[in-house]
């Protein structure tokens, strides 16, 4: 059996390297947010990114034989919100949806860490093309479509809830859904790879049934 390539080496230690990066990640951010919850004072805060219409109401302008003319602003424009860690601290439904977003994404990234580290080991022994890899790359794929699809319905409930913790003046708070498509797309190319290795786990079963 031949020695793994440079690339599958560089590769293993890359992969190896962000799954222990990831883990230190996980326990350093529980940490974080649990010590800002408990200790934290005036000036710590929660930034939030969403969408807001400005209140520019009412605007007029005038034509040329004096008519006033009705001019109205709906464009919704990026806004980062400031939430204080009092407010995030009293509100149930805030603390329960960051919570468990972390806990998914973390979760998510962790065991596609795991897939693809198996994945490699299997090229790394010779043997890439076998069924269990291509199980691997299909659960891998829906992962990545399922978070570029639920990425903006996250979104959605925490724009929700942020905007009924407080009364804004002169915008009003929007929930835009943003689907992710370079991640969807990335879902999609990654569902095509598992059947490329499907189909070569079945053609080298069928070739060692003819030997």
């Amino acid at each position: 059996m031949k020695s793994p390539n440079l690339s599958l080496k560089i590769l293993k230690m890359i992969l190896t390297f962000i799954w222990w990066i990831a883990i230190a990640g996980a326990g350093i951010t529980t940490i974080a947010i649990i010590a800002l919850l408990a200790f934290g004072g005036e000036n710590n805060k929660f930034t939030i990114e969403s969408y807001a219409i400005l209140n520019l109401d009412p605007l007029q302008a005038e034509t040329a034989s004096g008519e006033v003319v009705e001019v109205s602003v709906s464009e919704t424009v990026p806004v980062e919100i400031g939430l204080p860690v009092r407010s995030a601290r009293g509100n149930a439904y805030y603390l329960f949806t960051q919570i468990c977003s972390a806990i998914i994404i973390f979760g998510i990234v962790l065991y596609s860490l795991k897939q693809l580290r198996e994945i490699v080991k299997t090229a790394e022994a010779g043997d890439p093309f076998i069924s269990i890899n291509a199980k691997r790359l299909r659960i891998l794929g829906f992962l990545t479509i399922g978070f570029s699809i639920l990425g903006g319905i996250y979104e959605i409930v925490v724009g929700v809830i942020v905007n009924n913790m407080f009364r804004p003046e002169g915008f009003i708070l929007v929930s835009q859904y943003q689907l992710d498509l370079a991640t969807l797309v990335a879902g999609l190319c990654i569902l095509a790879l598992s059947e490329v290795f499907r189909q070569g786990a079945v053609m080298r079963e069928e070739q060692a049934l003819t030997i």
